[in-house]
Order: structure tokens, then C-alpha cells, then sequence
């Protein structure tokens, strides 16, 4: 039962529940590919400045060091999606319980890590 405050567990139909998971799955892994190629050609473009920079003249040279070394790299939590759905695979009911927590995480795909992940995410997109 649901409390007042979003608490409590559910019970859910597993099919649409796996359904759900695969979709966020799928979504966290176009995102990170795209920002994972992104952060990759970044990468390149500065280190092939700071080449050119260090053979003509130093001036900006830490500025672009320092830019470098910071780039914030993205991080896939598609193990996170992949157990979830391991599990529900090897379930046996055809409705399972999960609590708001679960629920948060497996439906509305808000987890622990998902600020930090979106914030990589925004040097990218």
C-alpha cells in the first residue's frame, strides 16, 4: 500500500515493468555513447591545440592544460539498468512488489547517481 508521502510498496506487472526498465536502459546508453564521443573528439581538439600552442608559443598553454585535465568524463551505469533486469528475468511471478525507492529508480529512472550523471551529460549536448 502507497502511504501519503510516496512510501510504502506496490505491485507491479513484471512484463511492463521490464518494458520500462529496457526503454530507460536503452535511453542512459544513447546518452552516454553521445557524450562518451563528444568528451573523446574534446579530448583530441585540445590535445592537438596544446600541440600547436607548445611548438609556436607557451602563452595560454596552462590555461589549455588546465582545461584539459578538468573535462569531466562520462561514466555509463548501464550495469545499474542490466542486474535490475537480470533479476527480473530469473523472477518466476508475473507481478513483482517493489517499494517507492524501486519505483523511482526502475520507472521514473531517477537514481542516486543520476544528477552527477546528468551534469557530465550537459558539457556534452
Amino acid at each position: 500500500m502507497i502511504g501519503p508521502n510516496g512510501s510504502g510498496k506496490v505491485t507491479v506487472n513484471k512484463g511492463r515493468l521490464i518494458t520500462t526498465i529496457s526503454q530507460n536502459k536503452d535511453k542512459h546508453v544513447a546518452e552516454f555513447t553521445e557524450a562518451h564521443r563528444v568528451y573523446v573528439d574534446k579530448r583530441v581538439e585540445l590535445i592537438k591545440e596544446l600541440s600547436e600552442m607548445a611548438s609556436k608559443s607557451p602563452t595560454g598553454l596552462s590555461k589549455k592544460i588546465l582545461e584539459l585535465s578538468t573535462l569531466p568524463k562520462p561514466i555509463s551505469y548501464e550495469s545499474y539498468y542490466t542486474k535490475v533486469l537480470r533479476l527480473l528475468d530469473y523472477s518466476v511471478q508475473d507481478q513483482v512488489e517493489i517499494d517507492a525507492q524501486a519505483f523511482d529508480n526502475y520507472v521514473n529512472d531517477e537514481w542516486s547517481w543520476t544528477k552527477s550523471f546528468k551534469s557530465v551529460l550537459s558539457n556534452y549536448t
